[in-house]
C-alpha cells in the first residue's frame, strides 16, 4: 500500500468504528475520520504527534495503543473504562501516555 509521497509507504493499516489509521515505513502514525482524541474530524490522513517511533499499533472504538522501538507500550484516547493502562479510570488523553506496570 502506498500513501501520498510525503507520508511514506504504509506497513500496517488499522480500522476502528469511525476512524482509520496506518503506520508508515518511518514509524509514523497517520489517522483520519472522527474520534474525540483527534479533535476535528479529518477527511484525509493526519499525522498523529507521538514522542516515539511506532513499531506496532492497535486501535479500539475510541483509543489506540502502540509499541515503540524499545518495546514500551503507549496509549491515548478514551480512558473511561481504564483502557489506557494508567491504573485509573480517566477521561480522554489526547497525547500518548506510557503504560507502566503496577506494583
Amino acid at each position: 500500500v502506498n500513501a501520498a509521497e510525503d507520508m511514506g509507504s504504509a506497513v500496517a493499516v488499522l480500522a476502528a468504528a469511525t476512524y482509520s489509521c496506518f503506520v508508515n515505513d518511518a514509524g509514523s502514525l497517520y489517522c483520519w475520520g472522527t474520534v474525540a482524541w483527534m479533535g476535528a474530524p479529518a477527511n484525509s490522513p493526519r499525522l498523529v504527534a507521538l514522542p516515539f517511533t511506532v513499531v506496532k499499533a492497535s486501535c479500539g472504538v475510541s483509543h489506540c495503543c502502540a509499541v515503540d522501538s524499545v518495546g514500551a507500550v503507549w496509549c491515548w484516547g478514551d480512558g473511561s473504562r481504564g483502557q489506557l493502562g494508567k491504573g485509573i479510570v480517566s477521561r480522554t488523553a489526547e497525547s500518548a501516555v506510557r503504560v507502566r506496570a503496577s506494583g
